[in-house]
């Protein structure tokens, strides 16, 4: 087998699968949880904002 073929080795293909593996949840994983504490930032606070106004009138 010459190494150079052109093509990277077996563990080099597999550290590539890896990382980029990794990457993709991450990016997921980061852009769900965004999402999740947006959504929940946004529509939560609003009721118990409205809820509160009249206690302080």
């Amino acid at each position: 087998m010459p190494m150079h073929s052109g093509e990277p080795p077996m563990e080099i293909q597999a550290w590539m699968n890896w990382m980029f593996g990794g990457l993709a949840l991450l990016i997921l994983g980061g852009g769900m949880l965004m999402m999740f504490t947006t959504v929940f930032t946004t529509k939560g606070p609003q009721p118990e904002d409205s809820q509160s106004d009249p206690k302080k009138g």
